[in-house]
Parts: C-alpha cells; sequence; structure tokens
C-alpha cells in the first residue's frame, strides 16, 4: 500500500504518469516545433522586410503555449472515439492526492521552464545589463537667428553634449541620433520612447552679432522628463562672446543638479574648461566640425581641413582643434582618397602638436586611436583609447573604434559587444547597426546580419553602401543571385547612391548566372577603370579579362590581363606596401602565364594583411591567393587555401564558392567537392 508521505514513492509515481499521458512526448515535439519556427522566422522575416518586433511577438506567443501545451497533455488524451479526459489508473488515495498538487506542480515546472527560455533569449538579444545611469539627450537647439547662422546653434548643442558626455553619472546619447529629431513634429513622449531616455534637454540660440562691440548670445535651455512632458529645469542665459563657454559650462552644471548627478572633480574641471581664447578661430573650428558632420565624400572632409586649418592659424594654441584637423587627415588616407606619406605625415604632425599642447585631452586620444587603427598598430591604438575612455564615458565614436580594432585583431565576440555597446549609445546612427552587421557577416551568422543591415536602411535610406552589404549577406547565405539584386532594386526605389561597391556586385552577379553578356554590359557602365575600396582593388580590365576567359576568348582575355598589369604596376609603384595591389597584380600576372611572379605577389599580398592584425581585410588575400593557383593550375593549394578561409571568420562562404565561376576548374577535385559538403548550408 503506499504511503502518503513517502516522497519518494510520489515522485516515482507521478513521473510515471507523465510519461503514461505522453506529456514528455508533447514536450519534445513543441520544444523541436517552436525551435524550428523561430529559425524559420528568423531567416524569412528580414526578408519579408517586416519589423523586428514580430520576431519578438512570435517567440513570445510560442513560448506562452508551453505551459498550456502542457497541461492539455495532462488532462485530455487522444483516443479512437476523439479526444477525452485522461482516466487515472491508480488508487483512490492516490488519485486525489495527485489531483491535489500534481497540476500545480505541473504548471509550476511549466512556468518555470517559460521564464528559464525568455530569459535565455532576452539575454541573446540584449547581450548585456541594462544602464542604470540617468539617460539624456540634447536635442539640437533652434537657431533663432538667420539660417546662415544655423552652423552656430548646432555648434552650441554640440558643445553641451559634449560636456555633459563627460559626467560618468549620464547616460548621454550621441549627437547623430540626436540630430535626427531636428524640426521634428514627434512629441517629447515619443522621441523619449524611441531613444529610451529618461530626459530631453532642449533650447533656443539667439547669436546677437553688434555693429559696434561685442556680439552677445542669448540660450534657453529646457530639460523636460520624458515619461510625461513635464519641465524640471529652464533658465534663460545671455552672455556677451566671450562667456559662450562659460555659459556652456553653466547650462551643463545645471542639468546635472537638476537630475541629481554628483560632479566628479575631474569633471568639473572638464565642464569649465575653454579650448580657445580667439573667437574668430572658434568660429572656425564650428564650421570644420559642421563639416564633418554632413558625411563621409572627399569634398566635405577637404572644407572641414581647411577650416580646421584657418582655427589654428588664428591661435597656435588650440588643442582641439589641432586634434580635429589630424582627424580628418587620417580620414583622407583611411578612406583612400589620398594615401601618400604626405597626407600620413600631416595627420600625425597635428595629432602630436594637440598632444604637445594638451597631454590630458581626451579628443587627441580619440583621434590617435583612429590614426594607430588606420595603421593596424593596433596595441598602441587601444592604448589611446583607454586613456580617451576615462574622460568620454558616453562617445559611441570611442566604442566603435574598439569594436572596428578587435575585429580586426579577430576577436569577433568582444567586437560584436563594442559595437553594440556604441549602437546603444547613438541608436540611431545607421553606421553602429552596419558595423554590427559587418561582425555577425564575419561570423556567417546571416539572419542577425540581414537584419542588422535592415536596421541601417530604415535610419539611412538613402546610403546605397548599406543595400549592397545586405546583399552580399544574402549571396553568402544561399549563393542566389535573387534576392541580392532585389535588395540593389530596393536602393534604386530608395533614391540611394549605387554605393562603392555595386559595380563590383552587378558584375558579379550576371556572371553567377553565367549571363557572360549581361557582366559586359555592367561593365561598360563603370566610370572608372578600377575599383579602389578598403578591402580590395579591382582593374576593370581585370574583369572583362575573366568574362572573355570564360566566353573562351584568349586573344582578348590576355590583352585584358596585359591592360589591368598595367594599372596595377602603376599604382603599386605609388603605394608599394599596399597589399590589395600586390593580390591584384598577382591575378593579372596569373592570366598572362607568369606563373612564379603570380604566386610571389599573391603572398605577399596575405604576408603584408596577416589575419593576426588584419582579421577583417585578410580573408579577402586569402582568397585572392586561391584564385591565383587555380588560375595557374595550383589546384592542390587553391583547395589548401579555400579550407582555411571557410575554417575562420571571413565574408565567404561555401555557398558563394558554390555558384562563383572562378573556381569553375576545381569542381572534380576531390578536395574541392569534400570542402562544399563539409560546411553545412547556412
Amino acid at each position: 500500500m503506499l504511503i502518503m508521505g513517502d516522497a519518494g514513492t510520489r515522485l516515482r509515481v507521478f513521473l510515471a504518469e507523465l510519461r503514461r499521458r505522453k506529456v514528455y512526448r508533447v514536450a519534445v515535439v513543441y520544444a523541436v516545433v517552436a525551435f524550428v519556427i523561430w529559425q524559420a522566422a528568423e531567416i524569412a522575416f528580414p526578408a519579408l522586410h517586416l519589423p523586428e518586433w514580430t520576431l519578438t511577438l512570435v517567440v513570445v506567443l510560442t513560448l506562452i503555449g508551453f505551459p498550456i501545451a502542457l497541461l492539455l497533455a495532462w488532462a485530455f488524451e487522444i483516443a479512437p472515439e476523439g479526444v477525452r479526459r485522461t482516466e487515472p489508473r491508480v488508487a483512490d488515495a492516490m488519485v486525489s492526492a495527485r489531483r491535489a498538487w500534481l497540476p500545480p506542480a505541473l504548471a509550476g515546472l511549466a512556468v518555470l521552464a517559460l521564464v528559464v527560455a525568455a530569459g535565455w533569449w532576452m539575454l541573446r538579444e540584449r547581450g548585456e545589463p541594462p544602464d542604470e545611469r540617468k539617460m539624456l539627450v540634447v536635442l539640437p537647439f533652434e537657431n533663432l537667428g538667420p539660417p546662415e547662422e544655423e552652423y552656430f546653434a548646432d555648434g552650441v548643442t554640440e558643445e553641451v553634449t559634449s560636456r555633459l558626455a563627460r559626467i560618468s553619472g549620464l547616460g548621454v546619447i550621441g549627437r547623430t541620433s540626436a540630430i535626427q529629431y531636428k524640426n521634428t513634429d514627434k512629441t517629447i513622449r515619443e522621441i523619449g520612447e524611441e531613444l529610451g531616455v529618461d530626459y530631453l534637454l532642449e533650447g533656443t540660440v539667439r547669436w546677437e552679432r553688434a555693429g559696434e562691440g561685442e556680439s552677445r548670445v542669448r540660450v534657453t535651455p529646457q530639460l523636460v522628463r520624458a515619461s510625461d512632458a513635464t519641465h524640471v529645469w529652464t533658465e534663460p542665459y545671455e552672455e556677451a562672446l566671450s562667456g559662450i563657454f562659460q555659459l556652456q559650462a553653466e547650462i551643463a552644471e545645471r542639468v546635472a543638479a537638476a537630475l541629481q548627478v554628483t560632479l566628479l572633480g575631474a569633471e568639473r574641471e572638464a565642464l569649465e574648461a575653454e579650448p580657445t581664447e580667439n573667437l574668430e578661430a572658434y568660429d572656425y573650428y564650428l564650421r570644420g566640425i559642421d563639416y564633418h558632420r554632413r558625411g563621409f565624400l572627399e569634398r566635405e572632409i577637404q572644407l572641414g581641413i581647411q577650416m580646421f586649418e584657418r582655427a589654428v592659424e588664428l591661435d597656435s594654441t588650440f588643442a582641439l582643434a589641432y586634434a580635429w584637423l589630424g582627424f580628418e587627415h587620417t580620414g583622407m588616407y583611411h578612406l583612400f582618397y589620398d594615401r601618400s606619406a604626405e597626407r600620413l605625415a600631416e595627420a600625425r604632425a597635428a595629432l602630436d602638436e594637440a598632444l604637445r599642447l594638451d597631454p590630458d585631452l581626451p579628443e587627441a586620444h580619440l583621434m590617435f586611436c583612429f590614426y594607430y587603427w588606420t595603421l593596424l598598430e593596433h596595441d598602441r591604438a587601444l592604448e589611446h583609447c583607454a586613456v580617451a575612455q576615462r574622460s568620454l564615458p558616453n562617445e559611441s565614436e570611442l566604442w566603435r573604434f574598439i569594436g572596428l580594432i578587435k575585429m580586426w585583431q579577430g576577436e569577433f565576440q568582444e567586437a560584436l559587444e563594442y559595437q553594440r555597446k556604441a549602437q546603444s549609445l547613438d541608436p540611431r546612427y545607421a553606421i553602429h547597426p552596419m558595423n554590427v552587421g559587418g561582425v555577425y557577416r564575419w561570423l556567417r551568422r546571416y539572419p542577425e546580419a540581414a537584419r542588422s543591415y535592415e536596421r541601417a536602411i530604415a535610419l539611412l535610406p538613402d546610403f546605397g553602401v548599406l543595400y549592397v552589404e545586405q546583399a552580399y549577406v544574402y549571396l553568402a547565405w544561399d549563393g542566389t543571385p535573387e534576392r541580392a539584386r532585389a535588395a540593389l532594386a530596393r536602393a534604386v526605389r530608395a533614391g540611394a547612391s549605387s554605393g562603392w561597391l555595386a559595380p563590383l556586385l552587378q558584375v558579379q552577379l550576371e556572371l553567377f548566372d553565367r549571363n557572360h553578356a549581361g557582366a559586359l554590359d555592367q561593365l561598360a557602365l563603370w566610370e572608372r577603370d578600377y575599383l579602389d575600396a578598403l578591402h580590395f582593388f579591382v582593374p576593370r580590365a581585370q574583369l572583362y579579362a575573366q568574362v572573355y576567359g570564360l566566353m573562351g576568348d584568349r586573344e582578348l582575355e590576355r590583352a585584358y590581363y596585359d591592360s589591368a598589369r598595367a594599372v596595377v604596376e602603376a599604382r603599386l609603384g605609388e603605394l608599394p606596401a599596399d597589399p590589395r595591389l600586390h593580390s591584384a597584380l598577382g591575378i593579372a600576372y596569373a592570366g598572362l602565364g607568369r606563373v612564379e611572379e603570380a604566386i610571389r605577389e599573391g603572398r605577399i599580398g596575405v604576408e603584408l594583411s596577416p589575419l593576426h592584425k588584419d582579421a577583417a581585410v585578410g580573408p579577402h588575400r586569402i582568397f585572392e591567393l586561391a584564385q591565383i593557383y587555380t588560375m595557374v593550375g595550383e589546384y592542390d593549394a587553391a583547395v589548401e587555401q579555400l579550407e582555411y578561409l571557410l575554417s575562420v571568420p571571413g565574408p565567404h562562404s561555401a555557398a558563394m564558392l558554390r555558384v562563383d565561376p572562378t573556381w569553375d576548374a576545381l569542381r572534380d577535385h576531390p578536395r574541392f567537392q569534400r570542402l562544399l559538403r563539409s560546411i553545412a548550408r547556412p
């Protein structure tokens, strides 16, 4: 006879009853089906352009259904005559006991499973605990003066934001996200919800220029609580233009006091710092910042350089202007607008002068971080980042640079965390989700990559590079051109610029379809003789040669490879240490049958861009070395490079290898076939 106090017996009876009523089977089947639904949603929803919350809704609904399915499995069974209530098969006393405690226990277990699953999902998606600091955004101050003084009002906003961002007790949203609400019709509450902030600082600026005597500045800031749009603090300020820095510092201090945030000694000193005593130099500095914020085009960078150069001419002790001047020169070099030694020397000289004038200037250390990352000197870059971090805890660009450095070092999980940190501080800056998507792409986590690029496109729909990057994600995902073409078509409909890589991608898509005539038509549309990008250098003649080679026209193939050789050799004379150029020259030599020279140049490209310091760009050099080996008939060596390429993070995938005609000569190679079979389709 069963004893009611025997806990072990009760547990055995409970487990047996779970088995008899098929609760285990229902739980396993439900979990498998739910997981399949989640994975299908991750793949399908980005392609259907559904908002991100729809995926969360699917997860929540399936989790809610789990305990319901278990309780139904306990109470009912499917019999030949239909669904009926499950009958007990033990002694009446035990039945009574089970009825009293087994269903609640079952419900408790189901709820526990629900909480664990939901917690796992949230941790997976969010990646880090919530920020407990008071979150604030400084909205663009309204210019009450003439339109040509808009840059001045933006400059005041920028400086107030910069000072508040130095306070460790505050979380300050980045300027790029804030400026998107300039002249917005959205309510305070809507902005607060979109940015995840507790408070908003808004205001007006009027610069009253005096014909005689000193001009004056009038600023009226208002601190507003996001949840109910109530005003926490407001106070009008009016100062002579010479007091603009004290005015900005006082606004920042009053905001901190209103939010009951204690200022540390170093933070108070930073708030009260005056970068220059020359107001004309400061005006040129603000104009330079204005050009910097306009984008990455060469013209804007050149104009920014002119403004910062004028600022330091007027005040040779203006350390902050020197720092920005060095940053813009570095940008010219980094973006391949000017890769000369002279440009790099100008960048270094300006940054050195900034630190000579102010060794603790955090902006100068931040700019040096960018400078050394550009040179692939990662340890020195991180040293400067660490110095900047002490004073700029809210600077999203700092965390973005660290994330990029970690990616280049091959530390992809850390890179992802830093890029997410940058995104949390500047959530409406499209560069951040683009960088998150890039890390996911290198990790071959294609659903997450596609969603990140979709988020970036929603924020900046006229930036064509985003569509091109998303198209490459789709290609790596399944190797078929349809979704990639759809991404490029979206860019056209959105009126976006084609992007740096779009011309190359268009040719590749035609080649993947074996449409040689279409590839030639696309090449005829190129406006330049080569594509010069961060990851590779591709002469148009090289692609012409490849197309004619696939068509069997050996004479034209050789002629175009010789043209490609001439283009690359001329460029290599200017930049002898550029790994992209050595790889491109190796491909041209391979097409001309110069086997030893081709392999030598391809190896030099790999050696100049080793994965341990260039994990973001280095895979392209390995890819090109494999291409060279294939072209010269060294098939074992080619497959060896491809095997290694797919064993490390990178932009290439087995799906792309399956359709790329570059590898047609390897189709019957046993190791190549095993390689494609061993890499599961995403």
